[in-house]
């Protein structure tokens, strides 16, 4: 399992009306993603450790990301205890490969570009086996003996 912080920044088109050409829509969607994109790597810049990460998130939220969260609190762009198996339909092979490399450490960070999105992480704690929450599956095998099986007898059903 990893813990990480995340904050995405989305492409925003601006409205155009409906006699728009593609030619148009093309070019607002563009336009839209390289805006992100700049502002993603202004946010990326300024971020130090956890609590610029926190701060920063907030002063980079559109309206609508304050609406949905409060990112007064800490927690708002922490995800823990997060398995693998768990976020392998999220997000993409890179964004995997980076969250469960060896190499990741604690408190680097990382933007991935999906589809004009920017994705802000910073690794909290690298990869690590979380004991208390994921099961362990323990088999046993068991043997019978009389009571009065000599020891030699009692090796043999061992064996056996």
């Amino acid at each position: 399992v990893v813990d990480f912080r995340l904050f995405a920044i989305d492409p925003v088109a601006e409205e155009l009306d409906e006699k728009a050409t593609d030619e148009e829509k093309k070019a607002a969607d563009e336009k839209a993603k390289a805006e992100a994109k700049k502002k993603a790597e202004e946010m990326f810049g300024k971020i130090t450790d956890s609590a610029s990460f926190v701060k920063l998130a907030e002063e980079y939220a559109t309206e609508e990301q304050k609406e949905a969260n409060d990112f007064k609190d800490s927690k708002t762009t922490l995800s823990t205890f997060i398995q693998k198996s768990s976020v392998q339909n999220s997000f993409s092979e890179d964004i995997i490969k980076w969250l469960y490399s060896d190499k990741t450490k604690a408190g680097e960070k990382k933007m991935f570009d999906v589809s004009g999105s920017q994705y802000i992480f910073m690794m909290e704690k690298p990869a690590y086996r979380d004991d208390e929450t994921i099961p362990v599956d323990v088999r046993h095998i068991l043997y019978q003996i009389s009571e009065d099986a000599t020891d030699k007898e009692a090796e043999k059903a061992k064996q056996k």
